[in-house]
């Protein structure tokens, strides 16, 4: 059970006023170990129990449980607990039971907690978990968006790796990239070239840098490959690109 439901009867009794408060918590301890295992207030062969076992499951000591108290008795070397609701033990079973049969939420047991006000609406409980479930349901589609496959705008083995290189350097610094980034730096790449682009991600990545950033470097020291790439892309021949690189016109 998730609820322990202590009449004030029980509290103003003369077995729980005339105990002794290391009584009174024990008896506490022994409530919830109960409720919490449905056991129907009886631990059944406690007494081959060792010291150890009690702290640790019912956290009371073997001598606590052995002391001649009205709040709980044993029977044939069993734990009795005494004043242990049972019905209420009872009905969270049926609660339980209707819930499996008439699926959530139309049980015909309501499934409101022991202290919920009276006119609380039944199942509300299952009313939030619903809602939560949506929400994870909207979450989960997010993520899904985030798993879409952006392909290489190159084919070639050299410009794959790159990307993956790239696409491991931006998570590394937490910065992953999405798929709507991906695609815009795709198009950007086809501008440039497979050259120029796979150029691009290794000084960006060498220099430990988020956004992406061609080298800075003169003609003379471009590769041929990313000259004529780049002279492709100007309209131009080869040479009179060098040309007019050299002369400051480009």
């Amino acid at each position: 059970m998730r609820y322990l439901n202590l009449t004030v009867e029980s509290l103003t009794c003369e077995k729980f006023l005339g105990a002794d408060p290391i009584d009174r918590a024990t008896w506490i301890c022994l409530m919830r170990y109960c409720a919490q295992h449905e056991t129907a207030g009886a631990i059944i062969a406690a007494d081959t129990w060792g010291d150890r076992k009690w702290m640790q499951i019912c956290g009371v000591t073997k001598a606590e449980v052995e002391r001649d108290c009205g709040l709980w008795s044993w029977r044939d070397g069993s734990l009795v607990v005494a004043m242990y609701p049972v019905g209420q033990e009872e009905n969270a079973k049926a609660r339980r039971e209707a819930g499996k049969r008439y699926g959530r939420g139309r049980g015909k047991i309501s499934d409101s907690s022991p202290n919920s006000p009276p006119n609380s609406p039944p199942n509300s409980s299952l009313i939030d978990k619903d809602k939560g479930k949506d929400k994870d349901k909207d979450k989960d589609k997010d993520k899904d968006k985030d798993k879409e496959v952006v392909l290489p705008v190159f084919d070639s083995e050299e410009f794959r790796q790159a990307w993956k290189d790239w696409q491991k350097h931006r998570r590394e610094i937490k910065k992953p990239l999405k798929p709507t980034m991906s695609k815009a730096q795709m198009a950007i790449f086809k501008e440039w070239g497979e050259a120029r682009a796979i150029s691009a991600i290794r000084y960006t990545i060498a220099m430990g840098w988020q956004g992406l950033k061609e080298p800075e470097t003169t003609g003379l020291e471009v590769s041929e490959s990313e000259i004529a790439e780049r002279a492709k892309h100007a309209g131009r021949t080869v040479e009179n690109y060098k040309q007019m690189k050299a002369e400051g016109k480009l």
